[in-house]
């Protein structure tokens, strides 16, 4: 899609996911989403590509090109909270938190879910770059030195 100029009157970008220049010109949209909002986003290192979950239950979870080209329906999964999806460095693979767990999902294959917690108290997860470590916060007694309940950061290898 072709740069444009956004409306100046309204709520000018709701339900709407897209790229504008900093000085507010050449809004470009990547998906226009009628009836949903977006809890979650991610952009690839590089700047080429996005991915995004909405607010409904369960969550849709989608890629596209910065451009607007390539949107990819992913998955659809229960709640994806407001916590942070991250790329791998390569952008094959994403990171993100859903009903309290985290999950680690390969782009190129979303059947290949992998819950990294069992215990729905994660949030906050982060992935390395090679996409081999998962940092993330968590109340459980992963380790057994947690019985107190308290926030700790917990490291995982995938």
């Amino acid at each position: 899609m072709p740069p444009v100029d956004p409306p100046t009157t309204g709520n000018i970008f709701r339900n709407r996911v897209g790229i504008i220049n900093t000085d507010g010109i050449g809004f470009v949209e990547v998906r226009h989403l009628s009836d949903v909002s977006i809890s979650a986003r991610a952009i690839s290192d590089d700047g080429s590509k996005v991915i995004v979950s909405t607010d409904r239950n369960p969550s849709d979870v989608f890629t596209a090109n910065t451009d607007g080209t390539n949107v990819t329906f992913l998955l659809s999964a229960s709640f994806i909270q407001f916590t942070p999806m991250q790329f791998t460095a390569d952008s094959s693979r994403f990171v993100y938190t859903s009903n309290g767990n985290i999950f680690i999902e390969d782009i190129n294959n979303p059947s290949s879910s992998q819950q990294i917690t069992p215990d729905g108290s994660a949030t906050d997860a982060s992935i390395s770059g090679s996409g081999t470590k998962i940092l993330f916060l968590s109340t459980a007694d992963i380790t057994g030195q947690n019985p107190d309940g308290n926030f700790e950061v917990f490291l995982a290898n995938v």
